[in-house]
């Protein structure tokens, strides 16, 4: 069984790449988002049905937890990534990807609910 440091995880370049869009990404919904909503004393939307429109209002710092959701998605796959890359280099990859997924349908769902709403 061969030893992986974390530098030599850090040397994979697709993995390398995840972190940082994954990282980037989850920025950009914080500074979105803050910028968006402001603090206010009447609720916002913070789900929205096509069939029915909005079906979930709230205060207005409840929004922040779709990037904290994202930031933590981010970090169990980073985790799970660093042990599972010793065995299989391809589901660590698989995770990676899958985070940077997450985090840019969080985005778009942002985007959608702070703008059409």
């Amino acid at each position: 069984m061969k030893k992986i440091l974390i530098s030599n995880i850090f040397r994979d370049d697709i993995f390398q790449l995840g972190v940082i869009i994954n990282i980037m990404i989850n920025i950009a919904l914080w500074v979105f988002l803050y910028g968006r909503v402001k603090s206010a004393s009447d609720p916002i939307t913070l789900q929205y049905n096509i069939y029915f429109g909005i079906s979930y209002m709230g205060e207005w710092y409840k929004i922040f937890v779709m990037p904290i959701i994202g930031l933590l998605i981010f970090l169990l796959n980073y985790i799970l990534s660093y042990y599972i890359y010793r065995n299989d280099t391809i589901a660590a990859y698989f995770l990676m990807v899958s985070a940077v997924a997450i985090q840019a349908l969080l985005l778009l769902s942002a985007h959608l609910i702070t703008v059409y709403t």
